[in-house]
């Protein structure tokens, strides 16, 4: 059996890795630490709005991407690697889909949409 990344998830590891490589350097790391909050509000906006990465496994009828743990964990590994300051994985990877299953036992389809959207694009 062989294993190999599909050419997606070799798309999302490469935009990942130039994406961080130019705005994850070590004097923006430094900073962020030395920051009151320990983060790059900055970046975050921008992984949160622009790239969108938080609602990558977000189901498409929802306004997410739609792709699996996978390509999450592609892009996890980049972030890792490049020390990235954004709260990604408390945000995205824990909080998000915790909230977004308890949202789908006690709202209507409608809310949980509305809720789990809002929650992918804000802090």
């Amino acid at each position: 059996m062989e294993f190999k990344l599909s050419s997606d998830q070799n798309m999302i590891q490469a935009v990942a890795d130039d994406f961080l490589s130019k705005c994850s350097d070590s004097a923006s790391l430094r900073k962020a630490i030395e920051s009151d909050g320990g983060t790059d509000p900055e970046l975050w906006n921008t992984i949160r709005h622009e790239l969108g990465w938080c609602s990558l496994t977000i189901p498409e009828h929802y306004n997410g991407m739609g792709i699996g743990q996978l390509e999450r964990t592609l892009l996890m590994e980049q972030l890792g690697r490049r020390l990235c300051t954004a709260p990604y994985l408390a945000s995205a990877a824990f909080s998000l889909p915790a909230a977004a299953g308890w949202i789908a036992q006690d709202c209507t389809l409608s809310k949980h949409k509305q809720l789990t959207v809002r929650m992918a694009h804000t802090q």
